[in-house]
Formats: C-alpha cells, structure tokens, sequence
C-alpha cells in the first residue's frame, strides 16, 4: 500500500470525530469509566476482554505503589479515560445518538479489516447492547472519494438504523 494514500487509523479516527462535530443531526454519547467495567465484569467475554486489557491500563494509567517492601500498580478505573476503555473493551471508538438512535462505530482506514472489525462487533453484542448501544458499524475512512462528507456520513448512518453493519464515509 502507498503510504502518500494511506491515512493512519488515529487520523481517521479524528477526521471522523471531526465530522462528527461538524453534523448538528449528530451528538456524541459520553459513558463514565465504571460504568463501562462494572458491565464489562459482568459477562464472560467482557471479563476476557478486561483480562487482556489490564496490563495496557496498568501501564498507561496505573500508579506505583509501594506497600511493606513490595511494589505494586494501583489502577484506579475513573482514571482511565472511558473512550480508551470503550475502545479497548466493547471495541468501539465513538457513540453517537442519531435520530433516537444510539450507534457505536469502529473506524479503520484498513479494508481488510472491515470483516474481522465487523464479526469482533457481533460478538460483543451483548456487552454494547447492555450498556444501551443500538446499532453498530465499521466505518471505512476513504481518502479517495469524493461528495460531501457529512451528508455522507448522516446517509451512512440511515444505512445503520436500517441493519447496515458497514459503511464508507469520504474524507
């Protein structure tokens, strides 16, 4: 792949935050950190999830502790911002109320990532469903077309309240 046509996951998960922001129709759905986990703890899957996800927060936002001689990290879950914890658990990057609707999307800028983002989506079902999520999508960042991309992306959304699970969004 070209990198000069490539954009970096990051960058399109702005590019579509921005977006976001840019569409009145759209508002972002904000969680609080415990609530994510105290969900999250609840399934299977989700304590899978957390199991393998506990040493990223440990070293991004736990902090050291030293008690009788002995060190250890202490994570204090509303330090974890709770779009890394969305992200990282429940495999979503932004949730957004449309129409009544509350949709969670995973971006990528990578299109043969589209099918595995959408199956890991499907099995994680029960965890975005219990926190009040909708509908989900994978939404891919396409450099290369053209239109007007908010107009885009509100069709797009349409496309997912009607049971659409991939969509394409122009930057």
């Amino acid at each position: 792949m070209n990198k000069n046509t490539t954009i970096c996951g990051f960058a399109g998960e702005n590019l579509f935050n921005q977006l976001v922001a840019a569409c009145q129709k759209l508002k972002r759905v904000k969680f609080s950190s415990h609530q994510l986990i105290k969900v999250a703890q609840k399934s299977t899957i989700g304590r899978q999830r957390l199991a393998r996800a506990l040493p990223y927060f440990k070293a991004e936002y736990g902090i050291p502790v030293r008690h009788k001689e002995r060190y250890y990290i202490h994570l204090n879950w509303e330090s974890v911002p709770a779009s890394v914890i969305l992200d990282y658990l429940y495999g979503i990057d932004c949730t957004i109320s449309f129409l009544g609707w509350t949709i969670g999307v995973d971006i990528t800028t990578n299109h043969h990532a589209v099918e595995s983002k959408q199956n890991k989506l499907q099995q994680l079902a029960p965890m975005w469903q219990a926190i009040g999520i909708d509908r989900t999508a994978v939404c891919m960042i396409d450099k290369q077309c053209q239109g007007d991309s908010t107009t885009d992306l509100v069709t797009a959304l349409r496309q997912v309240i009607k049971g659409q699970t991939r969509i394409l969004v122009a930057v």
